[in-house]
């Protein structure tokens, strides 16, 4: 071969490095206070979130499959309510029941968070409100049983 000499390119890393990318805050489903909402389309937004994050991500050749599943899965727990009252924490409880099912969080994972969604609701019950519902009204305390009668104390006599 005749042809004019080609210079050898620049050598390939030893090692390939992957890196996460950072989620950009526009594809956060941001909203955390899911009031009025009923649990299936809190679910159904969370499930969005998580679908539009695969997607965006499918582009990326720098990113694993795994890595790709974990990003969707951060900005799924980032998009879940908050457990601030009862319906948050009952719309919350859900969500991780549905995320299990899907694989979205691993068993271990969802252990403790319905570990700490049944802390809350045990800590927003308060001895005046045993359901744990903000719009109860509290219970009065009990009083204390009247007495019908009481006898003054016996003089003390003194031994002189």
């Amino acid at each position: 071969m005749n042809g004019p000499k080609i210079p050898p390119g620049p050598k390939p890393p030893k090692e390939t490095r992957r890196t996460f990318q950072p989620i950009p805050e526009n594809s956060v489903f941001t909203l955390n206070d899911y009031t009025g909402w009923k649990i299936p389309q809190i679910i159904t937004g969370l499930m969005n979130t998580y679908a539009q994050e695969l997607e965006s991500n499918r582009l990326n050749r720098n990113l694993t499959t795994d890595m790709i599943r974990e990003n969707a899965a951060n900005c799924f727990r980032a998009a879940m309510p908050e457990l601030s009252d009862r319906a948050s924490v009952l719309a919350y409880i859900a969500c991780v029941a549905w995320a299990l099912r899907m694989r979205v969080i691993e068993p271990s994972e969802a252990k403790t968070m319905m570990f700490m969604a049944q802390t809350q609701l045990t800590a927003l019950k308060t001895p005046n409100n045993p359901t744990g519902d903000p719009a109860a009204k509290p219970r009065a305390p009990t009083p204390p049983e009247p007495t019908l009668f009481a006898l003054p104390p016996k003089p003390r006599k003194d031994p002189t």
